[in-house]
């Protein structure tokens, strides 16, 4: 139907303005010292309304399709309640800069000056770009581990169990160089997607699969800790 076509194009047109928003809000609230944390507990929560979401869905699409449509509005306006309760006084300012094409041009260029003249984060953007070209295929590959579509979900659940648990034990590495989680991360997804090369044995793959998991978070949480934490608060979204 239509009209699920168009409410799919404006949700996701939305979405494209969470993230950058998500980025700066909590570069806002959050103190730099508890970056890491903040960044554990949001992608715990994520992970866990991962793969809580499709089975409640399930169940609502199973009751009344309506009511699945109507439990989704309740959590959009949930999300705007709790995020009306945020005091940050940083947050509420408006830019007094006129929107139009020419300032929307100037931004741009800025932020791709201060990302070429900045080392670090030209760093950051390769590293960026390595690890979606490693984890892109990842839901593709999958399938090829498998006999069946129970065997796919089980993966699947596999490594979102091990996003969740590297979630909270990125917590432990607090003390040490954010380059350390990422060589653990990045060294977990060469060491499991390497071996699932040569395995066939089903146990041994859900475990692999549970390290790749546990190492895509690792390397994704310590990026984002310091791509928010040494970026500019002012070129941040």
């Amino acid at each position: 139907p239509w009209m699920l076509i168009v409410s799919a194009i404006v949700t996701s047109s939305f979405d494209a303005f969470f993230s950058p928003a998500k980025t700066v809000s909590i570069r806002a609230i959050v103190p730099d010292h508890l970056m890491t944390r903040a960044q554990s507990l949001s992608a715990t929560i994520q992970t866990v309304v991962g793969l809580v979401a499709p089975a409640i869905a399930a169940l609502l699409l199973a009751l009344h399709l309506p009511t699945a449509f109507l439990f989704n509005a309740i959590t959009f306006f949930l999300s705007y309640t709790l995020i009306s309760f945020i005091r940050q006084t940083s947050l509420p300012k408006q830019s007094t800069e006129k929107l139009d094409v020419k300032t929307f041009t100037n931004d741009l260029k800025t932020g791709f000056t201060t990302i070429i003249s900045v080392p670090l984060l030209r760093g950051m953007i390769i590293y960026l770009v390595l690890i979606n070209f490693m984890l892109a295929p990842v839901s593709l590959l999958f399938p090829l581990f498998v006999d069946d579509a129970s065997q796919l979900a089980a993966v699947q659940i596999f490594f979102a169990i091990g996003i969740l648990v590297g979630s909270l034990a990125i917590n432990f590495f607090n003390k040490f160089k954010k380059i350390i989680p990422m060589i653990v991360g990045l060294s977990l997804l060469l060491i499991a997607f390497a071996t699932l090369a040569f395995i066939d044995n089903y146990i041994i793959i859900l475990l692999l699969v549970l390290c790749a998991g546990l190492g895509s978070i690792f390397a994704s949480i310590a990026l984002q800790t310091v791509f928010i934490t040494k970026v500019p608060r002012e070129f941040l979204g």
